[in-house]
């Protein structure tokens, strides 16, 4: 318990007479005592003074008086307050300050018992900002370890993805296209989720179902996956070769759901070649009733077999060719704001494929770069997609990589420049097909784009599969 000397009480009554007799009182039993007889008063001695201890006597009519202990709770929350007041608990004032002080004494007080109350009091005190003190520091503890735990389940979550991507990696010794296309559709599918407002949570498990989307293929024939290699080329299928085609949803989300961390992507495997008008398979879901990560990867699937699954010099015809497409089937094949989403993206990456392309070595690589070309291993493994952003865990894998001199290609990334924008303004997405011609194939391009809409369904007619692949081809 502190010295009574080392203890400073100031007293605030308006009755100078109860003042006097309740300083007296105090001094006697060697407190050091300060007085004041209105709210301005004790607030001018609290400001030059280390005041341990308010003793304040109020009545129904010093509603300011309360108005200032708030104040002065909340700036100096070190100082113990101790109330008289009158012992009618129905008065207004009671209400208003009993959350405010440490103490509440009801006239009349008794003296002789008052350093008792006092000591008492600040003692209280003590332990009162004490324990608050503690809950402070165990706030800041747990937000820390709040925050810890975030890094952890980041790097793990990073990890866990990583993983599929080197399982993803295992698909290209079955089927090179097989492999890369997940990769690249999962890129997508990821960018197209964050225009959404979504938990990190379920982003990731979106980026994880478009990796393993075709994992059912593992078991197709390769009569059948040559067959079903482009988009439009399913028609080419014989009705028992369809048949088992239209399996490899289920099986693929089966085989992920005997994993545990992998359960809750199943259904983004099973149903990503639902349609949106209740068309599609397996189980012909309509609209909203097919889960969104399965409505985004179908969307991200067609543009990567449409524009990725031919040549290169090919890709930006194919690009229309796949915006035509999107719009006339918007709402029918696909979800209506996965397709916008899809539309806003493709302007996103053609603003950067028009930008300036920069080679760098791996020790200028930083997380967050966009790769401007896809990365591959000596072995034609596909390593990083085109338009991925880099993480962290991507620069370690690409070091290693490196080390082991298993990598074949230079690292390219997106140099962003103001002319190449502009460039990017006049000719991104333009309608204007009839001005794009085939330099090596007598079938134009305004050709196949007026077959396209002239038909219901361009998945369903050979002809029309036809007519592209032979514009596509040289």
């Amino acid at each position: 318990m502190a010295d009574r000397q080392s203890i400073k009480i100031l007293v605030v009554d308006d009755n100078k007479e109860n003042s006097s007799r309740l300083i007296s009182s105090l001094v006697s039993s060697d407190y050091v005592c300060f007085a004041a007889d209105n709210a301005d008063s004790a607030i001018d001695v609290l400001e030059n003074e280390p005041i341990n201890l308010i003793i304040c006597n109020i009545n129904d009519q010093e509603k300011e008086c309360i108005t200032h202990l708030e104040e002065i709770r909340k700036k100096k929350p070190d100082i113990g307050v101790i109330i008289i007041t009158d012992s009618n608990p129905e008065l207004d004032v009671f209400d208003k300050v009993k959350s405010l002080p440490d103490n509440i004494l009801f006239k009349p007080v008794d003296l002789k018992k008052l350093p008792n109350v006092i000591a008492y009091t600040i003692e209280m005190h003590k332990i009162s900002i004490q324990n608050r003190e503690h809950v402070i520091d165990l706030e800041r503890k747990l937000e820390t370890s709040i925050k810890e735990l975030e890094q952890f389940n980041d790097i793990r979550e990073q990890n866990f993805i990583d993983t599929i991507k080197t399982f993803v990696g295992l698909l290209e010794t079955r089927d090179q296209q097989l492999g890369s296309h997940g990769k690249r559709v999962a890129t997508f599918s990821r960018a197209l989720s964050e225009q959404y407002d979504l938990k990190e949570r379920v982003k990731s498990d979106i980026e994880v179902g478009a990796l393993l989307h075709d994992i059912g293929k593992m078991g197709l024939s390769d009569q059948i996956l040559m067959k079903t290699r482009s988009f439009f080329s399913k028609t080419q299928l014989t009705l028992k070769e369809r048949g088992i085609y239209q399996k490899h949803p289920i099986i693929g989300s089966e085989v992920v759901e005997m994993f545990n961390m992998l359960s809750t992507v199943g259904d983004y495997i099973k149903y990503h070649h639902e349609r949106f008008d209740g068309t599609g398979y397996p189980e012909g879901l309509t609209g909203f009733y097919i889960p969104l990560g399965a409505r985004i990867i179908s969307v991200a699937d067609a543009y990567e077999k449409i524009v990725f699954g031919v040549d290169k010099k090919k890709q930006s015809e194919a690009e229309i060719l796949f915006l035509r497409f999107l719009e006339k089937h918007k709402g029918k094949i696909f979800d209506p704001e996965a397709a916008d989403n899809m539309v806003s993206y493709i302007k996103e990456i053609k603003s950067k494929e028009f930008s300036s392309e920069k080679r760098i070595s791996i020790s200028d690589l930083a997380p967050g770069m966009i790769l401007a070309r896809d990365l591959y291993s000596k072995s034609g493994v596909l390593i990083i997609s085109q338009y991925e952003k880099v993480s962290g865990n991507d620069i370690e894998r690409i070091s290693r990589f490196l080390g082991s001199d298993m990598i074949i290609d230079s690292i390219y990334i997106y140099e962003a420049s103001k002319a190449s924008k502009q460039l990017h303004k006049k000719k991104i997405l333009k309608a204007d097909t009839s001005k794009i011609k085939s330099e090596k194939s007598s079938l134009s391009f305004e050709k196949v784009c007026e077959t396209i809409d002239s038909v219901l369904d361009i998945r369903t007619l050979p002809e029309i599969n036809d007519s592209f692949m032979k514009f596509m081809s040289d």
